[in-house]
């Protein structure tokens, strides 16, 4: 698999836009807005509430981000609730995994306009 972080941030911001409902860049706005104004847990909370039945899939596409930067941190492959409060704790991971979230969203934003510009 990769071993950088940048590959997987890469690989993982372009399997986020092939689900259909984050194809929107749009969308990917809103998740972005989130998590620059209010944090990384905030994100996870709007994820949950608003894609009900979809956040499964952002949020798998994110797992090898979390196991790379936290493996430590990220034990079952599906607590994600318990992931952000395990992260939270500790204030430079926390911002580790903002900066990496902001990252891949921002890569995955590209993807999808890219994506709208070729139709």
């Amino acid at each position: 698999m990769y071993s950088s972080l940048e590959s997987i941030i890469n690989d993982v911001a372009f399997k986020i836009v092939q689900h259909k409902v984050f194809a929107d860049k749009g969308k990917i706005d809103d998740i972005l807005g989130v998590l620059a104004s209010n944090g990384v847990y905030a994100m996870w909370v709007y994820i949950k509430s608003k894609y009900k039945n979809e956040e499964g899939k952002l949020m798998n596409e994110l797992k090898p981000i979390f196991k790379k930067i936290a493996p430590d941190k990220f034990k079952d492959n599906n607590d994600f609730e318990s992931f952000f409060k395990d992260i939270a704790d500790d204030l430079s991971l926390l911002l580790f995994v903002k900066d990496i979230l902001e990252r891949t969203l921002s890569y995955a934003r590209y993807h999808a306009k890219a994506m709208e510009d070729s139709k």
